[in-house]
């Protein structure tokens, strides 16, 4: 991460109340964690692929049905039945690619979702919604970035998911890009969706 940025962000929560620090110690940790998910190398293959993918969404369905319990806004909990209904569906997906190939599935979330939802589940209200569509923001721009490094692989799964999710990816990085707007923006200026 930028170190302008890194010095802006404690700035901020030198400021900020109790709330605002979480929010934007959440947002800091999501954009520390990288921009692109790892799968974006150039040695992507169909079973990192359908692995890492795999593991991803579940920690994301798991974030995804706390934003639908407890979000404030009605949009941030559409936003989160929406992503999460992709995302099972997206799994199951990959759970049945793996299994044609007798690949081991990989068992619980990633530890950084789990901080998240940890994260996230101690927000209230409208921080709450803002930290939310934050990180649905940047993961759905993740998983594009990581269903279009995947395109180019000759394999038929791959393809078939990528045609299958792509749009409705896309569509809710669309969602999440104006619902964050209408929160307020991003919590920094400089931040890239």
């Amino acid at each position: 991460m930028n170190t302008a940025i890194t010095l802006a962000v404690l700035a901020l929560l030198l400021r900020s109340s109790r709330a605002v620090r979480r929010v934007v110690l959440v947002a800091f940790s999501l954009a520390s964690c990288g921009r692109a998910h790892p799968n974006t190398a150039a040695g992507i293959t169909p079973q990192t692929f359908i692995t890492s993918v795999y593991l991803a969404s579940a920690g994301d369905v798991n974030v995804c049905a706390l934003a639908a319990r407890q979000a404030r806004l009605t949009e941030t909990r559409q936003l989160g039945i929406m992503v999460q209904h992709t995302l099972t569906s997206m799994r199951n997906d990959l759970a049945a690619a793996a299994q044609r190939r007798h690949l081991p599935m990989p068992k619980g979330i990633e530890e950084k979702k789990q901080a998240l939802a940890d994260n996230l589940a101690t927000l209230p209200g409208q921080r709450f919604d803002e930290g939310y569509t934050l990180a649905m923001l940047q993961d759905t721009r993740s998983m594009r970035q990581t269903l279009d490094a995947a395109a180019a692989l000759p394999d038929s799964d791959v393809h078939n998911i990528i045609s299958k999710y792509r749009v409705q990816i896309q569509d809710e990085q669309r969602t999440s890009a104006r619902l964050l707007t209408r929160l307020g923006g991003p919590p920094w200026p400089a931040f890239t969706p």
